[in-house]
């Protein structure tokens, strides 16, 4: 994936790249989201000391950024591909948790028809031997 954008920033097809994933909240909602990661924005909340602005990068800039660059897409790509499987496996686990609580409904359901039939059996055949019996009186 890193390899394909790169390629396409590279040739100048794009000018940006967003990935859209499913950001895991808690084990029963997920968030589709959608996220700039190219053009990198600076985030203007961090202020950096005089030292920081000062500092020399060497061998230059536009280098460090060359070999920067495909690390920064990697580590944002996995990151969101594994929340993405992370939200897959819990909607995974909500869905067998439902499947299993709505079998155990119907096996009590079908558990209590079964003891009402034997029940009615039961009872049937109770009153015909009394019938019977009082029959030979």
């Amino acid at each position: 994936i890193r390899e394909y954008c790169l390629s396409l920033l590279r040739r100048g097809l794009v000018s940006n790249i967003k990935i859209i994933y499913t950001k895991y909240k808690n084990s029963i909602t997920f968030i589709p989201c959608t996220v700039d990661i190219f053009p990198i924005k600076r985030n203007d909340d961090v202020k950096l000391t005089q030292k920081e602005k000062d500092m020399i990068i060497e061998p230059n800039k536009a280098k460090v950024y060359k070999k920067l660059l495909p690390l920064y897409l990697d580590t944002i790509i996995n990151e969101k591909i594994i929340e993405s499987n992370v939200s897959e496996q819990a909607s995974r686990s909500n869905a067998m948790d439902s499947a299993t609580d709505n079998a155990s409904e119907i096996i009590n359901k079908l558990q209590i028809q079964y003891n009402k039939a034997r029940q009615q059996a039961i009872t049937q055949e109770i009153t015909e031997i009394v019938g019977g019996a009082n029959a030979q009186e």
